[in-house]
């Protein structure tokens, strides 16, 4: 067989621009059809592990549970309300004052980059 370095994105092996199993020889094996013989058809766990961590790191809202991508911070993230009417249900315009405290406290309105 000869050796040739592998970069198929679409082999579970796959990831970061090389082949993590043929990262041990440096090179991965040609079979007799001119293919990698160590493709695997799928995706990297990296990349499913990526994918699942950053959903659960979606920021969903303390009351309603839906996903937000701009909202209400509260106690520097211990709770999150994507709108007036969700924070109204949890703190009264006076408790939420005294949380954001001009700007000072810890509780605050933002919107979140993906």
């Amino acid at each position: 067989m000869n050796k040739v370095f592998c970069m198929n994105s679409k082999c579970e092996h796959y990831i970061e621009d090389s082949c993590e199993e043929a990262l041990q020889d440096k090179t991965a094996e040609i079979d007799e059809n001119g293919k990698c013989a160590l493709f695997k058809e799928g995706e990297n766990e990296f990349y499913s592990d990526l994918a699942k961590m950053k959903q659960s790191e979606a920021r969903k809202c303390s009351h309603c549970g839906k996903e937000m991508s701009a909202g209400y911070c509260i106690r520097g993230g211990e709770e999150y309300y994507c709108s007036d009417e969700c924070l109204h249900e949890h703190y009264s315009e006076e408790e939420y004052l005294d949380l954001y405290d001009n700007g000072n406290g810890d509780s605050y309105w933002t919107e979140w980059e993906d």
